[in-house]
C-alpha cells in the first residue's frame, strides 16, 4: 500500500531500493517501481464490513467518493486518496480521565490533524459512526498500524456487539524488532475470527548481501600465504648442501630468490589479513544488532516514531502539525509477553440488529 509509493521506497527508512538492487539487479528495480500504482484503496465485497488500508477523511463520505478517485499516479499529501492510505482512528486511551462534559465532546470528534503521520487526519467516533450509517455498514476494518497482539478492536466506549473499527496487522515481529504477533481476520455469516501468528527467524545473511566465497577469500588466502611462508623458512634454514661448495653456491642463489618470494608472500598475507579484519569488523555489529533488535514492542514503538511520518515536500513541511508522541505509547505496559504458539480468537456476532 502506502509503503510501496516511490517517496517511501527510496528513503533510508525502508530501504526497499537497496534490498532489490543487492538481491536482484538495478533494471529489475526500475521495472518494479511503477508497479504499486494504482493501489487497491478499499474493498466492499465483504458485505457490511468496510475494508480499507488506513481510514477515512473529510472527503470520503460515501463509497462513490472512493470510486471517483484517480488512482493512476503517486499518492498525494492531502485529499481523499491520502486519507485512505494514512488516516488513523482516535485512540480510546485519550478518553480516560475525562469529565462527563469532556467525554461528550470526545464523542463528537470528527477529524483532527494527524501529527504522528505528518499528513491526513485522525478520525473520531462521530466521523466513523456517521460514515457507517450513511453507507449501511457496521464496521471499518483497516491495517496500517502495528499491533502488539496482531489486532485491535475499538468500540469507542460504546456497548455494541461489533467494534466500530478493527485494526488487523499481519506482519509478526515487524522490522525484526517489535516482537508483535501478526494476525489475519476471517469473517463468516455468524462470526468473525482472528488467527494470531508468531514469527520465525529468517536465514542469516552477510552485510550488503555479499556471497560467502567473496567474504571468506581473504581468510583462505591469508592462511595459504602463511603456510608457504613457513615452507620457505624451512627451506632457507636447510643445511643439506653445506659440505659441497658448488651446491652451496647454488643454494645461496636459491635462497636469494626464495627471500624475494617470501617478501612478496608476506605483503600478500598482510593485505589479506587487513581485508579479513575489515570483513569481521563489518559482521560483528550486525551480529550484535540482531540480538539487540529482538527488543520489546514498546521500545520499538518509541524508536520508530519518526518513521511513521510521511515524506513531504519542503514547502508543506513547515505547515505540518508534528507531534511525535502518541497516547498508545503511554498506554502500553512494560511487561514482556513471551512468544507462544499460534492461537485463534473467535467472536460470535448476533445476527439480530446487525
Amino acid at each position: 500500500m502506502n509503503v510501496e509509493a516511490s517517496q517511501l521506497i527510496t528513503t533510508s527508512k525502508l530501504n526497499a531500493c537497496t534490498n532489490m538492487i543487492w538481491k536482484s539487479m538495478i533494471y529489475l528495480w526500475k521495472l518494479w517501481t511503477p508497479c504499486p500504482s494504482p493501489p487497491q484503496l478499499s474493498q466492499k465485497n465483504l458485505g457490511k464490513f468496510f475494508c480499507v488500508h488506513a481510514g477515512i477523511g473529510p472527503g470520503v463520505k460515501t463509497l462513490e467518493d472512493i470510486t471517483k478517485i484517480n488512482r493512476i499516479g503517486e499518492p498525494p499529501d492531502k485529499g481523499p486518496f491520502c486519507d485512505l492510505l494514512w488516516a488513523d482512528p482516535v485512540e480510546e486511551v485519550t478518553s480516560e480521565g475525562l469529565t462527563e462534559t469532556e467525554l461528550q465532546d470526545w464523542f463528537k470528534i470528527n477529524f483532527k490533524p494527524n501529527g504522528t503521520r505528518g499528513c491526513s487526519y485522525v478520525y473520531g467516533y462521530n466521523a466513523v459512526n456517521q460514515f457507517l450509517l450513511r453507507n449501511k455498514m457496521v464496521c471499518l476494518v483497516r491495517s496500517h498500524e502495528v499491533q502488539k497482539y496482531g489486532y485491535l478492536e475499538q468500540r469507542f466506549r460504546k456497548d455494541r456487539d461489533l467494534p466500530l473499527v478493527i485494526t488487523v496487522f499481519s506482519a509478526p515481529n515487524y522490522c525484526d524488532k517489535y516482537e508483535n504477533f501478526g494476525a489475519f481476520m476471517k469473517i463468516t455469516d455468524s462470526e468473525y475470527r482472528f488467527q494470531m501468528l508468531t514469527w520465525a527467524d529468517h536465514p542469516y545473511y552477510l552485510p550488503h548481501f555479499i556471497d560467502v566465497f567473496t567474504f571468506t577469500l581473504p581468510f583462505i588466502a591469508e592462511n595459504m600465504a602463511k603456510f608457504y611462508l613457513h615452507l620457505l623458512d624451512t627451506l632457507l634454514l636447510s643445511s643439506a648442501f653445506d659440505n659441497d661448495p658448488e651446491d652451496k653456491a647454488a643454494f645461496e642463489e636459491f635462497k636469494k630468490k626464495m627471500k624475494a618470494k617470501s617478501q612478496a608472500l608476506a605483503k600478500t598475507m598482510l593485505f589479506m589479513r587487513t581485508l579479513r579484519m575489515n570483513n569481521e569488523a563489518t559482521v560483528q555489529p550486525f551480529a550484535s544488532k540482531y540480538e539487540k533488535n529482538r527488543s520489546m514492542f514498546e521500545k520499538a514503538l518509541r524508536e520508530d516514531q519518526n518513521n511513521e511520518l510521511r515524506p513531504l515536500s519542503s514547502s508543506d513541511r513547515s505547515a505540518l502539525y508534528r507531534n511525535k508522541s502518541t497516547p498508545t505509547i503511554r498506554q502500553i505496559t512494560q511487561t514482556r509477553r513471551p512468544v507462544v504458539p499460534q492461537r485463534q480468537a473467535t467472536f460470535h456476532v448476533k445476527k439480530k440488529g446487525v
